[in-house]
């Protein structure tokens, strides 16, 4: 676990989404880990760390450029955070029309 970084928290802030009181965990800090029915990957180091699911977790791999990692102007910066967000935000949609809650009447945000 690394700690949140500063420039995630604030673009984070600017989408109207507070994660200043959150902290990075490693994969053995998730209380009940065993009891998701889904996980995201972002890295394939993560992927890696979970053993052959006895029950029915549903690994996803979502492979993302850290933005937080980018280097360059101001401007380049922002638009990896940008393309992240929205490179997310889709994937999320996506699952969540996939598993119908849309159809329920529930939107995601």
């Amino acid at each position: 676990p690394q700690p949140v970084d500063r420039r995630t928290v604030e673009f984070l802030a600017g989408k109207g989404i507070d994660i200043s009181g959150h902290a990075s965990k490693s994969v053995r800090e998730v209380p009940n880990l065993e009891q998701y029915q889904v996980v995201i990957a972002f890295r394939n180091e993560v992927r890696q760390a979970f053993k052959p699911a006895r029950n029915k977790t549903i690994i996803l791999d979502w492979p993302t450029n850290d933005p937080s990692l980018a280097q360059g102007s101001a401007e380049q910066i922002q638009a990896a955070y940008e393309t992240t967000f929205d490179y997310l935000r889709a994937q999320i949609r996506d699952l969540a029309e996939a598993i119908g809650w849309k159809t329920n009447g529930h939107q995601p945000e």
